[in-house]
């Protein structure tokens, strides 16, 4: 096979409907969040319990999902799973109006939300290995990343807008459908339009058991999950404790207020997009494939960042404070598609799908404890500093295990051009 037949120019469509669900996702995902005041009023439950039921369930759900759904692509493809994961963002967001102030409703409708998020997530590992160049995967898996934070910008300002319109967050919820429609029309694109090169046969086949279970008996596995679950408890973390410290006053936070804090915090995630843009680049170009390298790097600079917002020198003036939070998102965004590109491209592809689900699943579930324990140190301490330090701690130890990181033995096996 020459390289134009087994990687094909539609590809980059393939790209196009990956990111698209991926902005779909999240833009369900996070629609509910600025709702958080309404739906605790018409539901007649505390803000807590309403951001909980909207946003804790996602998080606690998605990790299931993620599971499942590596489980299911290797039997099934990645196209029925993307096409699944878009059916399960719509139809339960078009159900919201007849929910009323039904808990228990609304509690099952962002459950079937959070189930379509796994097939969306857990499939791109899949999808870069039968669709691109060994040299475009890491490229593939930082444009994943970039469409999460671009789906969190756009819920962040068409569900407040349209709630301004409607005044009622049930009806808000249906005009959220726009972009995992989208994607589902490209996936359907998708499924009738070329196959994947001649490299996807092995995926119909669903690899075998004992194949799976060798992927499990090597170290270097739960050394890339270990990595993706400290670059996930990092951004968790960070994301949760840095909008109060940014905008509390003394002692606790730095008593900026909340609209200077919402300005930073976008800034963070602007570099946060740059930098997931940018890492595709960086882990080819730079690093050479080295995701051990590329993650030492990108850990490390998260903590080093972290810590200087504890030094009075940055955190006291404005400049500094600026630039250190748009270097921390710069390197949060490289843990993530850096782990799935090595995923990517050093396994067969018979079980890339089950590892992928396993690795999300473990990796977004470090934003479980990331919470819990910031929360838990600010509760007994009343300052951010502990908690930032456990995030740092989390985050450096990812960055020294990573140093272990090699080339699985036997990725002389994969078709590679």
């Amino acid at each position: 096979m020459n390289k134009n037949q087994s990687y094909p120019a539609f590809r980059w469509f393939v790209l196009l409907a990956i990111a698209a669900a991926t902005i779909a996702q999240s833009v369900v995902m996070i629609a509910p969040a600025p709702l958080v005041g309404a739906i605790s009023h018409d539901l007649g439950i505390t803000p807590g319990a309403a951001t909980a039921m909207v946003m804790a369930t996602w998080n606690i759900v998605a990790v299931v999902s993620s599971l499942l759904a590596g489980f299911l692509v290797d039997r099934y493809g990645a196209n029925a799973m993307m096409i699944t994961g878009c059916i399960l963002l719509i139809v339960p967001t078009l159900l919201f109006p007849f929910a009323g102030t039904s808990v228990g409703m609304v509690l099952f409708l962002r459950i079937c939300h959070a189930f379509g998020c796994g097939p969306v997530m857990g499939t791109v590992a899949k999808l870069a290995h039968t669709w691109f160049l060994p040299k475009e995967r890491g490229f593939v898996a930082g444009i994943q990343a970039l469409t999460v934070s671009v789906g969190v910008a756009i819920g962040f300002i068409t569900a407040p807008a349209a709630f301004v319109q409607t005044q009622n967050w049930l009806t808000v919820m249906p005009r959220m459908t726009v972009t995992p429609i989208i994607a589902l029309v490209l996936w359907v694109v998708v499924l009738f339009g070329p196959k994947a090169p001649e490299e996807e046969h092995e995926i119909l086949g669903a690899g075998d058991q004992s194949e799976f279970k060798s992927v499990l008996a090597m170290p270097i596995t739960w050394l890339i999950i270990f990595a993706g679950f400290t670059a996930s408890w990092f951004f968790s973390a960070f994301n949760d404790m840095t909008p109060g410290f940014l905008a509390l006053n003394a002692p606790m936070g730095l008593g900026l207020g909340p609209v200077a804090a919402g300005k930073l915090m976008t800034l963070f995630q602007v570099a946060f997009m740059v930098g997931a843009l940018a890492v595709g680049f960086l882990f080819e170009k730079l690093f050479r494939q080295s995701a051990r390298i590329t993650l030492f790097v990108g850990l490390l600079m998260m903590g080093v960042f972290t810590a200087s917002l504890l030094s009075p020198a940055i955190s006291g003036a404005k400049g500094p404070l600026s630039t250190v939070l748009f270097c921390t998102g710069f390197f949060a965004a490289w843990g993530m598609p850096t782990s799935v590109a090595f995923i990517s491209l050093h396994y067969p592809a018979r079980v890339i799908g089950r590892l992928t689900g396993l690795f999300f699943a473990l990796a977004f579930s470090g934003g479980i404890p990331a919470i819990l324990l910031g929360s838990l140190a600010l509760h007994h301490t009343g300052r951010y500093v502990v908690s930032f330090c456990i995030a740092i701690a989390v985050v450096v130890i990812g960055a020294l295990v990573s140093l272990f990181l090699k080339r699985p033995t036997f990725a002389a096996r994969k078709v590679t051009a």
